[in-house]
């Protein structure tokens, strides 16, 4: 006898609304050499290749992120 098993999965913390990325470059590059960022949601930030935007992107906790651009900021190249 076959038995069914239900696996649940704890809720995630974002709505069921999804935001819709709002990509953008920065404004020292030209929009076809850089990283394109959208940062428009609170919860994440995600980040993709301008060259590559078909090989996906990374998804960071907005944390993280806003550490990393103030520390750039602090020491800039």
């Amino acid at each position: 006898m076959l038995s069914s098993i239900l696996i649940t999965c704890p809720p995630t913390r974002r709505s069921k609304l999804a935001i819709i990325a709002n990509w953008r470059t920065s404004s020292y590059t030209s929009s076809d050499s850089c990283v394109e960022v959208a940062d428009n949601d609170p919860a994440e930030v995600l980040i993709r290749d301008t060259k590559n935007r078909e090989y996906g992107h990374l998804s960071l906790h907005s944390d993280p992120w806003t550490a990393f651009i103030e520390a750039t900021k602090r020491f800039p190249v």
